[in-house]
């Protein structure tokens, strides 16, 4: 059976085998070797990118041309021949972007990537059957997102939408014109995100290969409220043609080397996170084999060996994520993308396009702060594509597009299920609870909070092993195991909990806001707060 599983894993992996003898002697899976050695590439180029190629000395079409090859190169290294799958899903979209008109075009976008990625997945799930290969369905899944984002942010800009009536998340990153062919291969193929991501909007992409993100962040402005972009992020009737004085007026937001923030500290840091995380990922993740929970011996063990075993096995396989987002950050601030202005203390940001901030999601006080620090460039895309345009059923609606987006085994929608109830039963239980704590002082809030960042720990690691073990009846079974226990005190937390400890009344004061996750009793939850403090 063994031997069965290795040889369909052979031949479904296409990358190179040039360093199949290191793999042997580390004692690792090829396709993992070649996806760490592809980062270490990236990140070396990134920083030929920044002193080398830099917006003074080299056009901005060097700068896309460079960025595109690279990670052309990168990606048939790690992939093979499966490349060809990501260019022919960009030719589609541009295509599609040339030949529709803008009151269909981002619509049918949407339809034809999903649809294009889920037969990926589909026919991933179908060969590889639960073996974890490293293969272009990744890639993939960052290039939808891309080419949806960039069609939703052309329609917001060339539809005739006024600016009062986009959101000021689709203000900052729409576009009033369609990008060139290079433009536009560059930005899905780059070699910053091609691996792993992170995911970046085309806007702030054009900025950094411009040199003009700098100027922008710096002075801790949005693109649509500053002329520095020639994709003319600004409303229609802001642009005027240009005159002789103007034409220099991008070239001169390009700042100079010398007067740019380093980013290589900060790179390196993370990049020496990633390390970390990938020594958890090969050598300790593996003694904690997601199938044990399929074993008899997994259910005649004792229940707190049970509980151990889930947080183990969930904790460990975050650092797989941890390592390539971290790495995909790493290179992206190499490279001098992932500028955000500057602290009050006048310290530069990097985290303009990180994916994940590690300390959160593993220390957080509440499920709702863990679930946002995890994944927040796929969160920011949700909710510029679906939260924020959607009328009725939006959480809904927005789930939907993520589950689609995942892939379809089982276990991926058992987590999405149950991530989505948790996350209520979270909200009906700092609505009621949290109002009473803060009475008591400081001493108690601070035992409350170490007991909700306790429990949001257990509940994480209880809606997302299936996630890890794909399987439907394997899953079901372990929570039958457990006699639904948490799902059962959930429920009664919902019913029980407003009857018990009525909530404090809300304010009748009105006020528009735009929640950065999908918990949009957040907001409320934190007016009150205020208001019993």
């Amino acid at each position: 059976m063994a031997s069965e599983a290795s040889s369909q894993w052979e031949e479904f992996y296409f990358g190179s085998r040039r360093f199949q003898p290191m793999a042997d002697y580390l004692g690792m899976p090829i396709d993992q070797v070649n996806f760490i050695l592809g980062q270490l590439m990236a990140l070396v180029l990134a920083y030929v990118m920044r002193v080398y190629c830099h917006p003074s000395q080299v056009s901005t079409s060097t700068r896309h041309y460079c960025s595109f090859l690279t990670g052309l190169g990168i990606s048939y290294f790690c992939f093979g021949r499966q490349v060809v799958l990501a260019v022919l899903l960009v030719l589609g979209c541009y295509l599609l972007m040339l030949l529709l008109p803008l009151t269909l075009l981002h619509h049918v976008t949407l339809a034809a990537s999903l649809t294009f990625l889920s037969v990926m997945h589909i026919q991933r799930q179908f060969y590889e059957d639960g073996l974890f290969v490293i293969d272009v369905t990744g890639p993939l899944m960052i290039i939808v997102q891309k080419a949806t984002s960039l069609a939703y942010s052309l329609h917001d800009g060339l539809s005739g939408l006024k600016d009062e009536e986009l959101t000021p998340l689709q203000r900052e990153l729409v576009l009033r014109k369609r990008p060139t062919v290079i433009e536009y291969f560059s930005y899905m193929l780059n070699f910053h995100s091609m691996l792993a991501g992170p995911f970046f909007m085309f806007a702030d992409y054009q900025d950094f290969i411009e040199g003009t993100h700098y100027a922008k962040r710096a002075l801790g402005t949005s693109s649509p409220m500053v002329s520095l972009d020639s994709n003319s992020n600004k409303s229609p009737a802001e642009v005027k043609p240009e005159s002789e004085g103007e034409v220099g007026h991008k070239t001169s937001q390009v700042t100079h080397p010398r007067k740019e923030p380093n980013p290589t500290r900060v790179s390196l840091y993370k990049a020496s996170l990633a390390a970390i995380c990938a020594f958890v990922t090969v050598m300790i993740l593996p003694k904690f084999r997601i199938s044990f929970i399929t074993e008899p011996s997994y259910f005649t063990s004792s229940w707190s060996y049970k509980v151990f075993f889930i947080l183990a096995v969930t904790s460990c396989t975050r650092h797989v994520y941890y390592t390539g987002w971290l790495l995909g950050d790493s290179i992206c601030n190499m490279s001098g993308m992932g500028f955000n202005g500057y602290n009050r203390d006048g310290t530069p940001r990097w985290d303009l396009v990180s994916n994940v901030d590690v300390a959160s999601v593993e220390t957080s006080l509440s499920l709702r702060d863990t679930l946002e620090a995890w994944n927040s460039g796929t969160m920011k895309w949700l909710r510029f594509m679906v939260y924020e345009r959607a009328g009725e059923q939006k959480t809904l609606l927005t789930y939907m597009l993520s589950s689609l987006w995942h892939g379809f085994y089982p276990g991926y929608y058992i987590t999405f299920v149950s991530g989505a109830f948790f996350t209520i039963v979270a909200r009906y239980v700092r609505r009621s609870v949290r109002p009473q704590v803060l009475k008591f002082g400081p001493g108690v809030k601070k035992g409350y909070d170490l007991l909700t960042c306790l429990s949001s720990r257990l509940i994480l690691a209880y809606f997302t092993f299936p996630f890890i073990h794909l399987r439907f009846w394997g899953s079901i079974a372990v929570y039958r195991d457990m006699y639904f226990f948490p799902v059962i005190i959930g429920v009664l937390l919902i019913v029980v909990l407003p009857i018990v400890l009525p909530p404090p009344q809300r304010s009748h004061q009105t006020k528009v806001t735009i929640p950065t996750s999908f918990d949009t009793g957040h907001v409320a939850d934190e007016k009150l707060d205020k208001k019993v403090q």
